[in-house]
C-alpha cells in the first residue's frame, strides 16, 4: 500500500526557505539516500496565500513511498543522517511531519 509523508514548513516571521538549493542539492542527498528504501517521488508545494489569508505555510514537500516499511526502513537507515543534519542548510525553522497511508478515492 502506497504511503504519504508529508512535511509542512510554517511561515513564521523569519522564517527562511531557499528554493534553489532544496531543489538542486538536498533532492539529490534525499534521492541518494532513500530511493534504495522504496522512496517513489517528492513533490515540492509553494502554497498561494489568495486562497488563504492567514497563509500558515509557505511550502510543503510530498514524498510518496512504497509502503510503510519502506519509509520506516529508510529513516531509521545511517543515510538519513546526512539528509537531516542537511535540513538547516535550505531551512531556518523546524517543519512539521505527517505521515500516512494514502486511500484511493473512487471516480
Amino acid at each position: 500500500m502506497v504511503y504519504n509523508s508529508t512535511v509542512l514548513y510554517p511561515n513564521d516571521e523569519g522564517a527562511t526557505f531557499d528554493v534553489d538549493y532544496y531543489i538542486n542539492t538536498h533532492m539529490p542527498i534525499v534521492q541518494k539516500a532513500w530511493g534504495k528504501h522504496g522512496l517513489i517521488d517528492v513533490q515540492l508545494i509553494h502554497y498561494d496565500a489568495s486562497f488563504d489569508a492567514s497563509k500558515r505555510y509557505n511550502f510543503g514537500a510530498v514524498l510518496t513511498w512504497e509502503s510503510k516499511d519502506s519509509i520506516k526502513t529508510a529513516v531509521a537507515s545511517p543515510e538519513s543522517k546526512e539528509v537531516f543534519e542537511d535540513v538547516p542548510k535550505f531551512r531556518n525553522r523546524k517543519a512539521h511531519f505527517l505521515v500516512g497511508e494514502l486511500v484511493q478515492v473512487p471516480k
